[in-house]
């Protein structure tokens, strides 16, 4: 075993703090490598979206669970429900869907594509511009 997780949403006050997130992040740190190409992921169950994303990005061969996410849905998990919403185009997701970047500018909902000068500045972006914020 390379890494191992549990959930830690709540210790941790951290939305991604999921179990398969939190196994990743450990494989991860001991090889020092971010793509786990040659792992299997082991869950008890159906990954969420985010998670599932997750193990893409992280180039995870094998993805074994126990319990679907229909499965998990009796017991209040919304993973079947965020797995039907993020198949939906972007403008008929529910939700906000913002795009205006600009440093200090107002967010605005849209369904514009973003602006030339946000494309222009991929790999320069100043951090101070990263925020999250709260609406």
């Amino acid at each position: 075993m390379v890494g191992e997780g549990t959930s830690s949403l709540v210790e941790l006050r951290d939305p991604t703090a999921h179990a398969e997130v939190m196994a990743l992040r450990d494989a991860g740190s001991k090889p020092g490598r971010h793509l786990l190409e040659d792992g299997a992921m082991y869950a008890s169950s159906e990954p969420c979206p985010m998670c599932l994303m997750a193990c893409y990005w992280a180039r995870i061969p094998y993805l074994i669970f126990g319990a679907s996410s229909h499965d998990v849905a009796t017991y209040g998990f919304e993973d079947l429900q965020l797995y039907r919403e993020a198949a939906q185009p972007a403008e008929h997701r529910p939700g906000p869907l913002r795009h205006n970047l600009a440093p200090g500018g107002p967010v605005e909902t849209t369904t514009d594509p973003p602006p030339l000068w946000w494309a222009d500045g991929i790999g320069q972006a100043d951090p101070s511009h990263l925020r999250l914020r709260r609406s």
